[in-house]
C-alpha cells in the first residue's frame, strides 16, 4: 500500500470515528489517558481528547449510588474498585477470560473480530 493509500483510510477512519456514537480512548502503562476520540464524547460533555493526562481512576471515580442501583437491578454486579489500576485491569482481563470461557468461547479468538486498526503513533 503507498503511503498516499494510507492516508486515505486514516482519513476515513477519522471521519467514521466522528460520526459513530462511540469512543476510543487508549491509556498509557500507568493507565493515564493518552487518546480519546468520538462522537461518543458528546453525550459526557467532552470534547476530543480532553481528559488525557487525566487518569482512567481519576476520571471513572466512585460511582454514583443511584446509576449503581439502576445497573443492579438489571441484574449487573456492582464492584467499586479497591486495587492498583493495574491490578484492576488484570481483574477486568482475567474475569473476561472466564466468562467466556465458561460459555465455551475462545478468548484469544473473538467470534467477530476478522480485523483491526492501528493508528499511528
Amino acid at each position: 500500500m503507498t503511503d498516499n493509500g494510507r492516508g486515505v483510510k486514516e482519513i476515513d477512519f477519522r471521519l467514521l470515528l466522528e460520526q459513530l456514537p462511540a469512543i476510543v480512548w487508549a491509556t498509557d502503562r500507568d493507565l493515564r489517558f493518552v487518546y480519546s476520540r468520538g462522537a461518543g464524547l458528546a453525550a459526557l460533555g467532552l470534547g476530543a481528547d480532553e481528559v488525557v493526562g487525566l487518569l482512567l481512576s481519576d476520571y471513572l471515580g466512585t460511582p454514583d449510588p443511584a446509576v449503581a442501583g439502576d445497573a443492579a437491578a438489571t441484574g449487573a454486579a456492582v464492584r467499586v474498585a479497591s486495587l492498583d489500576p493495574m491490578a484492576e485491569l488484570v481483574l477486568v482481563h482475567r474475569t473476561a477470560i472466564a466468562l467466556a470461557e465458561a460459555k465455551g468461547l475462545d478468548p484469544d479468538h473473538p467470534v467477530h473480530l476478522t480485523r483491526s486498526v492501528v493508528l499511528p503513533s
